[in-house]
């Protein structure tokens, strides 16, 4: 008879404050952790890669656009150039491009606020005007023209990259 023991008495239920207490406490560091998880995955995860600058973007865009170089596509390929050089003139100057018409940034353009773009002020104007035609007159632009579209574009883009660029490039 020793081996059976008498049966013991009865276990005490934790209140329910104690009960939520511990739910709290599990709640939060659950939280924590989830928090934690997010803050260290986006800032470990992320890969740092070397910021392109404006003349990089523009030129590795120009390069892609020549594939839709053909009059069949004399529009569209305006569109891509003109959106190119929008965009590389937002960048590289800080000014809006692309939500204006061509003829309010030139007439912007003119009046003089963009004196570092005013250097370039007839090579854009022209580019800008030939775009246009394309695009909005539908005219079919012959092969040699669509050339000197992409030309100018990359001229324009080559000629008003800044200094310290030319500089590295030289050496």
């Amino acid at each position: 008879m020793e081996d059976i023991r008498d049966i013991h008495g009865l276990v005490p239920i934790s209140s329910w404050f104690e009960i939520l207490r511990y739910c709290m406490i599990v709640f939060f560091i659950v939280l924590f952790s989830i928090l934690i998880f997010q803050y260290l995955k986006s800032r470990k995860f992320k890969k740092t890669m070397p910021q392109k600058s404006a003349e990089e973007l523009a030129f590795e865009a120009l390069r892609e656009a020549k594939s839709l170089m053909s009059t069949e596509q004399s529009r569209d390929f305006a569109f891509r150039l003109s959106t190119i050089l929008r965009c590389y003139i937002e960048a590289r100057y800080s000014i809006s491009a692309t939500s204006e018409t061509t003829e309010e940034f030139l007439e912007r353009m003119s009046r003089g606020k963009e004196s570092e773009l005013n250097a370039y002020s007839n090579l854009l104007k022209n580019f800008l005007l030939h775009c246009d035609i394309a695009k909005f007159a539908r005219a079919k632009l012959s092969f040699p023209e669509l050339s000197d579209l992409y030309d100018s574009a990359w001229q324009f883009v080559e000629a008003s990259k800044p200094k310290e660029v030319l500089k590295e490039e030289m050496t």
